[in-house]
């Protein structure tokens, strides 16, 4: 795709952009500058294009997924309609947490719809202020927050991208405002998403499912049986074999394993 490709950027076009063998960038035709970066890994975010001494660099304005086309715009356009202060010379680096409370929030926090502003703040007071709120800016290594990052990934990988993102975001501000020359996040890749398990068929939930609703029931005509041992109506006395074949996670009570046995409940 290429790289210069302009486009009106939406919700439902952004969704369906698909991962190349290299790194692309989608331009919003409705604002200039803001664009949508696609990684090879799958990961997208939204980009702004800014002027720098001596040419242009590209900020990110956060992922995706917590961000819509619209607040991105917004974004956007505040941004250029607000020039980011030069920095004094000698100027001391505040600590992240200062630079957060502060400057960053001022900035960027107020513009965000309410999910965001929550689940930002969770990342925020959870897992990124707690780690570097105590270091200046200029003090934070790229080492450090790989160590962070991976550490984080191994229990919650889908928030630790979302919790990136954000660190990434609030150090390109700093960046901005003239405290660091390079941003330490850059360089770290996001985990890829695991692939969504597939869809049972109305067949197999009704010879082979572990819990029965009202609206289960209308929808596949199956039921508990009074002995309990499997939601389908002809399944009391259904063979172990005819489930085995499942890869889902949906344990099956047709299953003499399965089966609770005394003290025990389902």
């Amino acid at each position: 795709m290429p790289e210069r490709e302009r486009r009106r950027l939406t919700d439902a076009a952004i969704a369906k952009l698909r991962p190349g063998a290299r790194e692309y960038t989608v331009w919003d035709s409705d604002a200039p500058r803001l664009g949508v970066r696609v990684r090879p890994t799958g990961g997208k975010s939204y980009v702004l294009l800014c002027r720098a001494a001596g040419g242009s660099k590209r900020i990110s304005l956060g992922p995706v997924e917590i961000m819509n086309v619209a607040d991105a715009r917004g974004e956007c356009l505040a941004r250029r309609a607000r020039p980011e202060p030069e920095r004094e010379a000698g100027a001391i680096a505040p600590l992240l947490r200062e630079f957060v409370e502060g400057e960053w929030t001022e900035a960027h926090f107020g513009r965000y719809r309410p999910a965001t502003k929550t689940g930002y703040r969770s990342l925020l007071t959870g897992r990124i202020l707690p780690s570097f709120g105590s270091k200046p800016v200029d003090r934070i290594a790229p080492l450090q927050v790989r160590k962070w990052f991976d550490k984080y990934s191994r229990t919650a990988p889908i928030n630790a991208n979302r919790a990136l993102e954000l660190f990434r975001q609030i150090m390109n501000f700093a960046i901005a405002r003239g405290y660091i020359d390079t941003n330490p996040t850059h360089g770290i890749v996001r985990n890829r998403r695991q692939p969504l398990s597939r869809f049972l068929s109305r067949e197999e939930i009704a010879g082979c499912t572990s819990f029965s609703t009202p609206s289960m029931e209308k929808a596949t005509g199956s039921r508990r049986t009074s002995s309990g041992s499997c939601c389908s109506p002809d399944a009391a006395g259904a063979r172990w074999s005819a489930c085995a074949g499942l890869r889902s996670r949906t344990t099956c009570w047709c299953s003499p394993k399965a089966r609770p046995g005394p003290g025990r409940s389902r």
